[in-house]
């Protein structure tokens, strides 16, 4: 009971309080770059954020009703919990921003789930510092394709489910099938999800296989190279 309520930095060691307790890390000191993608979600999440203070009464608790119907999964723990309101909306308004920085955040839960779409994706290198992404149709109206990536140290490291990063947007068309993302040489795990426009919701990462960036592999004098399945 005395340690209940811990939290701060002892050393090497910080303490903080999560959903299923307290928790223990060690202490990084965090990378800070400040590239322009960086600066630039910072500043979606700062609206976003600003944009929930905002609120009336009566959005605030459409927004605290709608959390309460999504049920999620604590990847350490397994338990079952709902999220936050303000957690929820914070994440669909900064999806939002990303994908229309100018647009005007919705104040208003989504009326309907979002399913996704019925499309997948192949991903593949074909040539050097290019991934390449190729859908089996079009995306359906109002839907775009969040590409992903997540640098490897080899081919045989095993992605993070957490680490997965932003690479562009795409729009699939019947004329435009296909979308490449420029990367230095290496190992890259690939992924995609689909987000909703109008409101900023995403579905799950969808994964891809490991694929070498400008790296063949010659098996009997031919160069061969890794494909999603």
């Amino acid at each position: 009971m005395a340690f209940e309520d811990l939290r701060g930095k002892d050393g090497s060691v910080v303490i903080r309080k999560g959903r299923n307790g307290l928790v223990l890390t060690r202490w990084v000191l965090p990378s800070n770059p400040r590239t322009q993608a960086q600066t630039a979600i910072r500043d979606y999440f700062t609206r976003a954020t600003k944009a929930y203070e905002s609120l009336t009464v009566a959005q605030a608790t459409a927004w605290k009703n709608y959390a309460k119907t999504i049920t999620r999964t604590d990847p350490v723990s397994g338990r079952h919990y709902h999220p936050t309101a303000n957690s929820v909306f914070i994440e669909y308004a900064a999806k939002f921003l990303q994908l229309s920085p100018n647009g005007t955040i919705p104040l208003m839960p989504p009326a309907t789930d979002f399913l996704g779409d019925s499309i997948t994706l192949l991903v593949e290198s074909e040539s050097p510092g290019v991934l390449k992404f190729t859908a089996s149709g079009a995306n359906a109206a109002g839907v775009t394709t969040e590409l992903l990536i997540q640098p490897l140290a080899n081919v045989n490291r095993t992605p993070s489910a957490s680490d997965y990063r932003h690479a562009a947007w795409k729009a699939f068309t019947s004329g435009s099938l296909t979308a490449q993302v420029n990367l230095p040489a290496g190992y890259y795990a690939a992924g995609y999800r689909f987000v909703k426009n109008s409101t900023g919701q995403a579905t799950n990462i969808v994964t891809l296989p490991v694929t070498a960036v400008s790296l063949s592999i010659e098996q009997g004098g031919t160069a061969t190279r890794r494909k999603a399945a």
